[in-house]
């Protein structure tokens, strides 16, 4: 599935021929924006900067602020590592002088960009959108020409990507009626291949470093792939054989007809570029990976055809690829259309990226998990041996109302996590009970309203006991509530309704079949027909009627038996 060095030329001419410049014609001249590789550009124009170093930074940004200063623009530079606001400043002030001059009156700014993209704490692309238009106005209220920016993105994780592309969508939509040229910088080593056709698609100007010397891809008003010449296309392919993603177009129609891919399918799969170009879907992939990639495209081409076309769309899958010894590799691939002239699907393009990495971590987290989980419900048995030590007369009974709970939990469509919740919090649910006075736990004649009102502060003595060790489920409110009624008339807070967690409305239920079926040493056991009795005649009352009707259900159709 290697390719020829053209095809990915393709690939980028053809996903800008999707793009619609909108600029607002301006009646001043071009701007001088000190950059030779661009020189002069209208107002509106938004540019691109793969870099590598803080040296290339400099290389474009300072003349290009030298420029600006000099053309009477309000200069705004915000910086990041590897170029800090100091650095970023020592680098301007060799090449402009009197710079403290220009900084005092306001015409330049330097600050840091991580700060001002996330001012209210968080990136969002409509408050920075508005900010960089209320900087535009002010520049022209001062008597600026207008407003010259760069902003370097290195601070961006992996995971706000998404939202700061439709953010650089947005500006290039907007730019071009306004006074102002914006240069992004972009580390050449953090982009993804998609990344990068991403983003020549959505500046006017892309630079680049080759051999040293600076180069310039222009995206604009491109109306047929033919007509680009051999020179830019080039420029274009550099752009994308830097990353170590694995890029391929495929015909729309016939999938296994591969016309590109590029040169690391050798380091991800170990073929050359020939031997991948000679296989098929199913030699280069797992079966379960063929059937899902082919079920997907199946679907677009069927909302293709229904018209719920979306140009911009792409879809992400993740896929088992096979190497050339034999071995599998998890993939995440991202893939979207080559439209033709008339916007029909014409090729697939399609990016992959090695996750293993990725997979090991996140299995290794897992297996933590899974070990955490483990050792918690060690210490969580053990506590509930405590309990029943100190009451045997009802020893098993905090076992079997978990038994019933975790039943009903999972009649009712309850996650599998809440059930976990649920189960570790049934199985001590009682804990509070070991500070009440043995004596009271095992008094075989009743109990004194004195001592009921004791006993009845169980669940707040749980509560205490487990509200400060953080688990990753709310076994203390469980804890907490579980002597709660629908009604309001339960303890120890008075809850009602839904205001009491799920989690505590099912355990309510399942304490109180447990209880009345169990012996007690002031009543004998009086078996689960009076337990189902009390539960049904009180249904929506004191019980959720949805967790009775769950547990009547288990009891009469599904013969549930405590063990």
């Amino acid at each position: 599935m290697a390719f020829h060095r053209e095809a990915l030329t393709t690939l980028l001419m053809k996903t800008k021929l999707n793009l619609k410049y909108t600029k607002t014609a301006m009646k001043t001249n071009d701007r001088i924006t000190g950059i030779g590789v661009i020189g002069k550009v209208p107002w509106g124009t938004h540019v691109c900067q793969f870099y590598q170093t803080k040296g290339d930074l400099i290389d474009i940004l300072v003349p290009y602020f030298k420029t600006g200063l000099n053309n009477n623009e309000l200069c705004m530079w915000l910086t990041s590592e590897p170029l800090t606001v100091e650095k970023a400043r020592a680098s301007l002030t060799g090449a402009v002088r009197k710079l403290n001059d220009y900084i005092k009156k306001g015409q330049m700014e330097i600050v840091n960009a991580s700060e001002w993209y996330t001012k209210s704490g968080k990136f969002n692309s409509e408050e920075v959108l508005r900010r960089w238009i209320e900087k535009e106005k002010l520049a022209l209220q001062k008597g600026f020409d207008g407003l010259l920016f760069s902003g370097n993105t290195s601070w961006l994780q992996r995971e706000a990507w998404e939202q700061f592309a439709d953010y650089e969508q947005a500006v290039d939509r907007v730019i071009g009626g306004h006074r102002v040229i914006a240069i992004c910088s972009y580390c050449m080593d953090k982009c993804m291949a998609s990344d990068v056709i991403a983003l020549v698609n959505n500046h006017r100007f892309t630079l680049f470093s080759q051999k040293g010397n600076w180069e310039v891809a222009e995206s604009a008003h491109l109306q047929r792939v033919e007509q680009v010449p051999q020179q830019s296309k080039e420029r274009y392919h550099v752009l994308a054989e830097n990353v170590s993603d694995v890029i391929w177009i495929a015909d729309v129609n016939a999938p296994n007809r591969v016309n590109y891919v590029s040169p690391s399918i050798t380091s991800l799969l170990g073929y050359s570029v020939e031997e991948a170009m000679a296989k098929s879907m199913e030699e280069v992939f797992e079966p379960s990976s063929v059937e899902a990639a082919m079920k997907a495209l199946a679907k677009e081409l069927y909302m293709e055809n229904m018209e719920r076309k979306d140009l911009s769309r792409s879809r992400t899958l993740e896929l088992e690829m096979k190497r050339n010894d034999g071995s599998t590799v998890p993939v995440e691939v991202k893939y979207s259309f080559l439209r033709g002239s008339d916007g029909r699907p014409a090729e697939i393009v399609a990016v992959a990226r090695d996750v293993s990495k990725r997979k090991e971590a996140e299995l290794e987290i897992e297996q933590s998990t899974q070990r955490l989980i483990r050792a918690m419900e060690d210490t969580i048995q053990a506590m509930a041996m405590i309990v029943e030590m100190r009451d045997p007369y009802t020893a098993g009974h905090q076992l079997r109302v978990t038994q019933l709970a975790c039943a009903i939990a999972q009649e009712i469509g309850l996650s599998p996590d809440q059930i976990t919740g649920l189960r570790l919090a049934g199985t001590i649910h009682d804990i509070g009970k070991v500070r009440v006075p043995a004596e009271i736990l095992t008094n075989p004649n009743g109990l004194s309203d004195a001592e009921y009102t004791i006993i009845k502060m169980h669940p707040v003595l749980g509560h205490e006991i487990l509200k400060t060790i953080d688990l990753p489920w709310p076994i203390a409110e469980i804890i907490h509530q579980h002597h709660e009624r629908m009604d309001g008339s339960g303890y120890p807070l008075g809850l009602s309704g839904k205001d009491i967690i799920i989690e505590a409305r099912i355990l309510a239920v399942a304490d109180v079949v447990e209880a009345i079926t169990s012996h007690r040493p002031y009543r004998p056991a009086q078996g689960i027909d009076k337990a189902l009795e009390e539960i049904s005649q009180n249904k929506g009352k004191l019980y959720d009627p949805d967790v009775v009707d769950a547990c009547l259900k288990l009891f009469s159709q599904q013969k549930f038996s405590f063990k």
